[in-house]
């Protein structure tokens, strides 16, 4: 790949990325920027695509997870003519300051946390391609989130939590022998210091006089990073921010991995940790079986935690008592036995499972899931709810459940500690809210058509694929007729009405596969797809006259004048929609009530 000449395929993006979801995200805004993605799950993929396309227009990748280096895949696409923009994505704040720091060997345009949001990463993308945009240092952390998390855990008594049982110790000889590293081991951060809890396997040259682990640092990345995300580094040797570590240097690691150890509100208590002395090859399947033993290991902790404090008998055993006090609560909560029965609900759940309250006593863990299986989709999460018991671990996800509306759960589930076993305390919030505030901004109020700000992002969606199919599209620009006349005469509630009636027009004057939204104001855009100037004054004409035609009030007449226009291949949407901006005031002098 180094000092390969560019082929005759400069539009495309090259995205090296394993999770499908954010794989997903960032399909998305590459081809809201109008280039084709390109989609690689490790190296030795997007070395293909290179070989295969020539030099991609940009590169968005991940420096640390399985079968993806990222500063050498950089390295190489450096070496292309010119050299390729790179959009660096990372979990991990030490890891951001370092790209940063590296950005001119590296050619890096931008440095990106893992908890992508769309905005930003097209924000990215122009920069890389130098459309405009800034590129922004990486923030670094805040240390105050990292004294409240101290004081969270230390509230918790998480610090003070006895050597869990041997369950843990073998854990990590299981992670030890399964994997075959020279290190398996697990540790916490109190914010001040590293302490490990249980490992296997650990060298002579790994190892401190007590017989536990040197200090690798791993533990401490994880403090700073994205809730959730591994670390994988197949190879140390040379790594521009590894090759220095000490373990390195002297030859005692080469490859290592980390996955977060944490609550189940999501707060990181430390890392579960896989060191080796030559390189580690991990796969994809690789890191889902170790972030599920990570989740394990948070489990005896919490059990762990829950011994340091035992309450007196008769409060334990008290469930009446407990099922008191959520029975009013109007979040979901659920207690599962270690065999699967579940001892106790409130009315809540039965609301959230569409069941009536008297049948929840004859409910266990497979007939919940059950349930749950028939309000969502998502196979993966029901896979994962049925897991627990008997295995004590900690789980927080979020999953969206049908109904009129459909309403978006996040569920967590923590060990407990019971007479006969450790059970599962399983907590359900709404959070549809949330989401339907971050709807709220792409949608106009009054006429529920997408606002301005959704009208851009279906401009970039269509525009994008009409660059990869080679498609025309055409935009509309509608101006209500006289409104401030309507305003000004018949009031504002006159006014709305009339925008509303006006909006529903223009929707029902288009096809499936056009898009509507209010502009401002009094002023609508709509966005063709597959259709020229020609085809577009066609619709334009049909909605004028389906206006014209209607009675939106009963004291005047209304009308629109609309300005049509072609976008050209390789112009951006405002050029075009001003074009057709532009023949819309044309369409006005013209008398109004027409088609420009």
């Amino acid at each position: 790949m180094p000092g390969r000449p560019a082929k005759s395929d400069p539009v495309y993006a090259l995205i090296v990325e394993p999770q499908p979801r954010r794989a997903a995200l960032l399909v998305s805004a590459v081809e809201a920027e109008g280039l084709d993605p390109a989609v690689a799950a490790n190296d030795d993929d997007a070395r293909g695509i290179v070989a295969a396309r020539g030099r991609p227009a940009v590169c968005i990748l991940e420096l640390t997870v399985a079968n993806v280096d990222g500063f050498r895949l950089l390295a190489d696409l450096r070496a292309q003519d010119p050299p390729v923009p790179g959009i660096v994505v990372s979990a991990f704040s030490e890891l951001r300051a370092s790209a940063w720091s590296r950005r001119a060997r590296f050619h890096i345009a931008a440095v990106l946390s893992s908890n992508l949001d769309a905005s930003v990463v097209r924000h990215a993308i122009l920069t890389a391609l130098g459309r405009g945009g800034v590129a922004r240092p990486p923030l670094p952390p805040d240390p105050r989130e990292a004294d409240a998390r101290r004081l969270r855990l230390e509230a918790a008594g998480i610090f003070g939590a006895p050597t869990p049982s041997q369950a843990v110790q073998a854990l990590m000889q299981h992670v030890a022998t399964t994997y075959g590293v020279d290190t398996a081991f697990c540790a916490i951060h109190t914010g001040r210091e590293e302490l490990a809890v249980a490992h296997a396997g650990v060298a002579d040259a790994l190892r401190h006089a007590t017989g536990t682990p040197r200090e690798f640092g791993l533990v401490q990345l994880f403090v700073n990073a994205v809730a959730g995300e591994a670390l994988c580094v197949r190879d140390a040797l040379d790594h521009p921010v590894f090759g220095d570590h000490p373990l390195v240097a002297e030859g005692s690691v080469r490859g290592f991995a980390g996955f977060p150890l944490e609550t189940a509100d999501g707060a990181v208590l430390g890392a579960l940790c896989l060191l080796h002395g030559a390189p580690l090859d991990l796969t994809v399947a690789h890191v889902n079986q170790l972030h599920a033993l990570a989740r394990r290991v948070s489990g005896e902790l919490e059990i762990a935690r829950q011994a340091l404090h035992p309450p007196d008998e008769r409060a334990r055993f008290a469930l009446g008592h407990l099922g008191k006090l959520v029975e009013h609560l109007e979040q979901p909560v659920a207690l599962f036995t270690a065999s699967g029965e579940l001892r106790l609900a409130n009315p809540a759940l039965a609301r959230l499972l569409g069941r009536p309250a008297e049948e929840l006593v004859q409910l266990n863990l497979a007939s919940v899931a059950d349930t749950l299986a028939g309000l969502t989709e998502d196979i993966a999460f029901i896979q994962q709810f049925r897991k627990r018991p008997p295995e004590p671990a900690v789980y927080h996800e979020e999953v969206q459940f049908a109904g009129e509306p459909p309403r978006t759960w996040r569920w967590s589930s923590k060990p407990v500690s019971l007479p006969e076993g450790v059970g599962a305390l399983d907590t359900w919030l709404d959070i549809t809210a949330e989401r339907e505030l971050a709807r709220a901004a792409l949608t106009d109020s009054l006429t529920g058509l997408p606002n301005r700000r959704g009208g851009e992002s279906a401009c970039r969606r269509e525009l994008a694929r009409a660059s990869r199919n080679r498609t025309p599209v055409s935009f509309l620009v509608v101006d209500i007729d006289h409104f401030k006349r309507v305003n000004d005469e018949l009031g504002h509630a006159a006014g709305d009405g009339v925008i509303r009636g006006v909006g529903e027009l223009l929707l029902r004057s288009l096809r499936t596969s056009d898009h509507a939204a209010r502009w401002g104001g009094e002023e609508f855009l709509a966005i063709l797809p597959d259709t020229n100037t020609a085809g577009a004054r066609v619709i334009a004409e049909r909605f004028r006259l389906a206006v014209e035609q209607a009675s939106l009030h009963p004291a005047l007449q209304v009308t629109v004048s609309i300005g049509a226009a072609q976008w050209d291949p390789g112009e951006r949407a405002e050029t075009a929609i001003g074009r057709a901006d532009t023949a819309l005031y044309a369409a006005k002098h013209a008398g109004r009530n027409q088609v420009c």
